[in-house]
């Protein structure tokens, strides 16, 4: 399994991709300059890149990105690279046990294929993104059996917010409150200890950074990959094609829902997989490298056995789609522009009808081997 994402890495680090040659490293370059600012000014913050985009996260991420500062960009990038392959392998390991523990090799190779070639771990090696560990710890939190194991969602909403709306999919969790408990709790802690690391940083960003969606990016900015993008895409303002696409998000949520308790009950598994398909759709700005839900959700699809719908997701996400919108016009370009976040809601509407291989919590036959295997 950890053959694909290591001929993904490889093809990363020779440059064969699809991502052009000024995107390499470029997100991990704002990490490193980020903390340099930090350390030079009290403030990470107070650095920006020539298009306005800046660090988003709160002060308690510097941590994580400290030890790519020592070193210098070309050698931080390829470590970098290397570890988001070996953090995809052992995460689709761990996910296919949950999926589908019995399947063939060839399966598991192409559930493992679908994962790695797709843009939240291709487009993320590109650019040297945080957000593939991010996801990774949004599902857990959600999937995982323990319930300490909300506490990756703590820890996911103390580095980046949107995490935080796995709350929502722990209240269909027959463990709901010790689950939230654990994100809640390991959220305040780590939100605290960034306070104690950078009170003045801390400041800045609660009050005013974390508010300043241009640091994100626009809108409508033409990769924006969620329901307000698409709608902002259609011709919108920011703020109408916002509340747009959180109304849309709702009913899609309540749709999910009803269609999934029509044709079976929902388990941790569709749980965290919507979740996270849905929080990416209603993100103001969500770009490709932000939808390891998505693309997790055609790899499930494969490891049961749907194996030509998950082959057509994974090239939607796999070719460079926005930079083709981009030398379109008029309704081509919207239509082009709409092949992925539509293509994120055909995704759960298919999940919602297909019939999870997990059992549900409580007939687990071993717990301590529910836990070993939710531990990796």
């Amino acid at each position: 399994m950890g053959l694909p994402f290591a001929v993904v890495a490889a093809l990363n680090l020779a440059g064969v991709t699809f991502s052009p040659a000024w995107r390499h490293g470029y997100d991990l370059a704002i990490y490193r300059e980020s903390v340099h600012a930090w350390w030079a000014t009290g403030s990470p913050y107070s650095w920006a890149t020539q298009r306005g985009l800046g660090f988003t996260y709160p002060p308690v991420a510097l941590l994580a990105f400290v030890p790519w500062a020592l070193l210098n960009q070309s050698a931080a990038w390829v470590l970098c690279v290397l570890l988001i392959a070996v953090a995809g392998t052992a995460f689709c390991r761990w996910w296919s046990r949950l999926v589908a523990p019995g399947a063939s090799l060839a399966t598991l190779s192409l559930g493992a294929a679908v994962l790695a070639v797709t843009d939240p771990v291709n487009d993320a090696m590109a650019l040297g993104q945080v957000s593939p560990f991010i996801g990774a710890a949004a599902v857990a939190a959600v999937a995982a059996v323990p319930s300490r194991a909300g506490a990756w969602a703590g820890v996911g909403a103390a580095v980046k917010i949107t995490p935080l709306a796995d709350l929502a999919a722990f209240w269909f969790r027959p463990d709901r409150l010790r689950r939230t408990a654990y994100a809640l709790g390991a959220a305040l802690v780590l939100t605290l200890f960034g306070v104690l690391l950078a009170p003045a940083a801390s400041w800045a960003y609660w009050t005013s950074a974390l508010w300043d969606t241009r640091r994100v990016g626009r809108t409508g900015s033409a990769s924006n990959t969620s329901l307000p993008g698409l709608f902002a895409h259609a011709g919108l303002a920011d703020r109408p094609a916002l509340l747009a696409g959180v109304g849309l998000k709702a009913l899609l949520a309540v749709g999910w829902w009803a269609l999934a308790l029509r044709r079976h009950s929902p388990d941790r598994l569709d749980l965290a997989l919507a979740a996270g398909v849905l929080t990416l759709l209603a993100t103001p700005v969500s770009w490709s490298h932000h939808g390891l839900a998505v693309c997790l959700g055609w790899a499930t699809l494969a490891l049961r056995g749907r194996r030509l719908l998950a082959l057509a997701g994974a090239v939607l996400w796999t070719l460079p789609v926005f930079e083709l919108a981009g030398r379109l016009d008029g309704p081509l370009q919207l239509a082009v522009q709409s092949v992925r976040p539509l293509s994120a809601v055909l995704l759960l509407w298919l999940l919602a009808g297909a019939r999870s291989r997990v059992g549900d919590d409580a007939a687990a036959p071993d717990p301590r081997a529910s836990v070993a295997q939710a531990s990796g």
